[in-house]
């Protein structure tokens, strides 16, 4: 349930056009199904991906994406400064400050991470 809470909450953020919020939930999403599916409340989260990718229950593409969703998450919220750009499918650069840059981040990252979250809590 609490899974489905952040999904929904990611998603009706994002229609909202509150891209910020819809990015948090999706990074918290994305951490509590890892740690649901390595049984564990604790521990660090780069490691929980990699145990799942070494049991094969996640993929590469799939780590990678919840490894750079994390790193995503830690420059919105433990980094006092935004001079990190994000580039779209064109080459086009935004800073990170710029709403643009969350929309582009939220339509490149929501889909392949709810799926994988999804898949993760066996829905």
């Amino acid at each position: 349930m609490v899974l489905g809470k952040l999904a929904s909450d990611a998603a009706s953020s994002a229609i909202d056009g509150r891209y910020m919020p819809a990015i948090a939930c999706l990074a918290i999403l994305a951490e509590q199904a890892v740690k649901f599916s390595n049984d564990k409340t604790e521990g660090n989260f780069y490691e929980q991906i990699e145990a799942l990718k070494r049991s094969s229950i996640l993929s590469e593409v799939e780590a990678k994406n919840l490894g750079d969703l994390k790193e995503i998450r830690n420059k919105m919220f433990h980094e006092s400064h935004y001079v990190w750009v994000v580039e779209d499918e064109n080459g086009d650069a935004a800073f990170f400050s710029e709403e643009c840059a969350k929309i582009c981040l939220w339509n490149k990252m929501a889909i392949p991470v709810l799926a994988t979250c999804a898949r993760l809590s066996g829905n």
